[in-house]
């Protein structure tokens, strides 16, 4: 019986490019964000994140926030590898404690989030212009390089996409319905600005 367990978990990563997840890495901090993006007219990126406390925090960088061209580089960097610091920096400006949902769900749903397939992503269709990107996403680190990986699970803006794995398609309902106190979506509303004032 664990031969095959084995066999249908290496099939698992092999053709679906899905992480065996067993537990939380002890390094790994940050787990979930939710987050809109836009450089056109100026810079706005506006979010929510969750740790793995279950703790979930606002992030807006302000008009009068000074930023270096390394601090923009690391705001919106799907593809590649994060360091801690680099999220450190994304989540600190103008941080705010929303509320604590429980660590035990977090820690579940970052167990589904480990097994998205990597691969499974619906058409980009180019739906606009100037939009900026509003993104729902989470991360997945890696203990050798102590680095995370940004899974973005549905992207809508500019380019829109979505992961369309049923794991991806109920981590962004999830996602909506805890969020959905603090986040004004933008493209439902007139506001561009996803948090809500």
């Amino acid at each position: 019986m664990n031969t095959l367990r084995l066999m249908v978990l290496s099939l698992c990563f092999v053709l679906l490019g899905c992480e065996i997840f067993e537990s939380v890495p002890p390094e790994q901090k940050y787990l979930f964000d939710v987050y809109y993006v836009n450089y056109a007219w100026g810079f706005t990126l506006r979010g929510i994140y969750i740790d793995k406390n279950g703790d979930m925090f606002s992030y807006q960088v302000s008009p009068t926030d000074t930023l270096s061209r390394d601090s923009l580089r690391i705001f919106h960097r799907y593809g590649v590898n994060i360091t801690e610091r680099d999220l450190d920096i994304k989540f600190s400006f103008n941080k705010k404690f929303i509320k604590n949902i429980s660590p035990a769900i977090a820690v579940k749903k970052l167990g589904d989030l480990y097994n998205v397939p990597l691969n499974t992503y619906s058409d980009t269709l180019g739906t606009g212009a100037d939009m900026g990107a509003y993104v729902h996403s989470g991360y997945i680190y890696d203990v050798k390089s102590n680095t995370y990986r940004e899974v973005q699970l549905k992207v809508t803006g500019d380019l829109s996409y979505y992961n369309t794995s049923k794991n991806a398609t109920e981590l962004v309902d999830w996602l909506d319905e805890i969020t959905k106190d603090v986040i004004n979506p933008p493209f439902r509303e007139k506001s561009n600005f996803p948090l809500s004032r």
